[in-house]
């Protein structure tokens, strides 16, 4: 005899479904309104464990779940929520390899999981997805994904001040970007430029391309870029020994990133500014906001110090 399923039960997972797919819908139309997006993050986080769980022999919801992952992670790296990031693009990748999903893995490894790999410090593990990811990429031609992975595979060389690598990768990126016409990642490869130059103690020329592409941002309003390259650009002047304009710079950035409410943006910026204080001698004031950014990269689940420190010329 046929055991018949509860009513009740029925109605409630239909109604528990359907509201997932609403969240998720819902991140895929504002992928970029993170004011909403952190009102909501409660009931998206919800949805998505809702769908992992459901996408088993369910394709619709299998795609519905990656293709939001790969969405909601520009948020979640804004947000500094890196581990829910890597968690996530894990499942995703899981789930994305079972339905041989090409597009998504592609995106999961080259960008979604490596990015914040790097920002945590990992970067043996963000190397492998970064290489697996630019094999799928190119495989498919999806030119934009290879050079999201090399401007990752870029920052793992500059991290680990390998120039050599470093300016291969960030010029690689370039290249993609060109291919495909995309001035975000034509913007991002030449910051990377910028940033590898720091290695050789090139800040002149680091300045030049930052300030550049700052006021591309400015123009454009983007409130975001503005402050990552208003700290950069500090950083190129610091080095210089300009510490008053530097300061000013740091400065900047902390107030957009306070707006903002972003603690990496924050982070970056009071590591600045305690380099700033130590070049300037005062010691006490250099250690209190040294203590202030370290507490916010945990926050985020940051690993390494700040670029001040990492692109230091002292």
């Amino acid at each position: 005899m046929t055991k018949l399923l509860d009513p009740t039960a029925q109605i409630d997972y239909f109604y528990l479904m359907n509201y997932a797919k609403l969240q998720l819908r819902f991140v895929l139309e504002n992928s970029t309104n993170d004011t909403l997006l952190e009102k909501r993050y409660s009931d998206i986080m919800k949805a998505l464990e809702t769908t992992y769980r459901e996408s088993e022999n369910n394709i619709e919801i299998s795609m519905l779940f990656v293709n939001s992952v790969n969405t909601f992670a520009r948020f979640l790296g804004f947000s500094g929520r890196l581990k829910s990031r890597v968690e996530l693009g894990k499942r995703g990748l899981e789930i994305a390899d079972k339905i041989n999903y090409k597009e998504a893995i592609a995106e999961l490894c080259c960008s979604t999981i490596p990015w914040a790999l790097l920002q945590q410090g990992n970067y043996g593990e963000a190397k492998t997805f970064c290489l697996k990811g630019l094999d799928i990429a190119l495989a498919t031609d999806a030119i934009k994904l290879a050079g999201e992975a090399t401007r990752s595979l870029c920052g793992i060389a500059r991290d680990n001040m390998n120039y050599a690598e470093s300016k291969e990768w960030a010029e690689k990126a370039l290249e993609y970007g060109s291919r495909c016409n995309n001035q975000g990642l034509i913007r991002g490869a030449k910051m990377d430029l910028a940033y590898t130059g720091f290695i050789k103690h090139d800040y002149i020329s680091a300045e030049k391309i930052l300030r550049d592409l700052l006021d591309i941002y400015i123009a454009e309003k983007d409130l975001e870029k503005i402050a990552n390259f208003n700290a950069g650009l500090g950083i190129a002047i610091l080095n210089q020994k300009r510490i008053k304009e530097a300061k000013k710079l740091f400065d900047k950035a902390f107030n957009l990133g306070k707006l903002l409410d972003s603690q990496i943006i924050m982070g970056e910026a009071e590591f600045g500014l305690a380099k700033a204080a130590e070049m300037e001698h005062k010691v006490n004031l250099s250690e209190k906001l040294k203590r202030q950014a370290i507490n916010k990269f945990r926050l985020a689940d940051i690993k390494r110090l700040g670029r001040a420190y990492q692109f230091s010329s002292d």
